[in-house]
């Protein structure tokens, strides 16, 4: 059986999203939906094929470089 790709999930989402979430990903939820800085975001995204952030959050470019990817 193929691995689902890994995803992170920055903040809570409607109920029936977050359902299809966990069916169509091994997601890593933010359960306590509180606002993640940047340091905590990059830490949590190692390993994580994509990273679903919302606009509460702040992720420059130069964050994402220093990933490697």
């Amino acid at each position: 059986m193929t691995s689902l790709p890994k995803l992170l999930v920055t903040r809570r989402l409607p109920e029936a999203v977050t359902e299809r979430t966990r069916k169509s990903y091994d997601a890593q939820l933010n359960e306590e939906d509180r606002t993640l800085d940047a340091g905590e975001i990059a830490a949590a995204a190692e390993g994580k094929d994509a990273v679903l952030c919302c606009s509460t959050e702040t992720v420059t470019g130069e964050r994402v470089a220093e990933r490697g990817e």
